[in-house]
């Protein structure tokens, strides 16, 4: 398998909200500058397809690639914050099951 991406500055956000998506139809994805992208730039910023499966700081979307997060987004931390969701460093991104 090859090196996981590497992504700074990253947020959830969500594939599409067109207000008319029933909520679980809307798939959760990342958005941040990758580092060590085959097709992208470092420090680009993308949007990647949706999650598949989070081990850790390791995150996996739907097309195959394997992202290992960096630091979150400074703004998304206060979004966290301010929603009363705990953030963990260690596992940042919770899945639903």
């Amino acid at each position: 398998m090859a090196s996981p991406i590497r992504i700074e500055g990253w947020a959830l956000v969500y594939d599409h909200d067109d207000g008319y998506t029933p909520p679980e139809c809307v798939r959760r994805c990342l958005k941040g500058e990758v580092y060590g992208h085959p097709r992208k730039a470092d420090g680009e910023t993308v949007r990647t397809s949706p999650i598949a499966s989070v081990d850790g700081l390791h995150v996996l979307t739907s097309s195959g690639s394997l992202y290992l997060l960096g630091e979150p987004r400074p703004d998304y931390l206060d979004y966290l914050l301010g929603q009363g969701i705990p953030f963990d460093p260690a596992d940042p991104i919770k899945v639903r099951r």
